[in-house]
């Protein structure tokens, strides 16, 4: 699993998890999850290199894009996306 590229996942939401690890798993990817903002960057360095990073964009302790931005200094070469799937109410 140690040559497979490495997709980390930090979500609050647990369910996350188990759909991410079946969907990449059979892509070949290993699948790294942190339900913690805050050990992101201790995940990147050691369990780096990081290809991806996809974070939830409504997490507890810091927005995902506040994250992405950190992560981009940090490990300028992990490609880094975020999620969203809340909607506005229609009008």
């Amino acid at each position: 699993m140690a040559d497979l590229p490495k997709v980390l996942i930090i979500d609050d939401e647990e369910k996350i998890f188990t759909v991410a690890r079946k969907v990449l798993a059979k892509e070949n990817y290993q699948v790294l999850t942190s339900n913690e903002v805050e050990n992101t960057l201790m995940a990147i360095d050691s369990q780096g290199p990081i290809s991806v990073v996809l974070t939830d964009n409504r997490m507890p302790t810091m927005q995902g894009t506040e994250l992405l931005e950190k992560i981009k200094v940090h490990s300028p070469e992990t490609s880094r996306t975020y999620d969203h799937p809340y909607l506005p109410s229609p009008g």
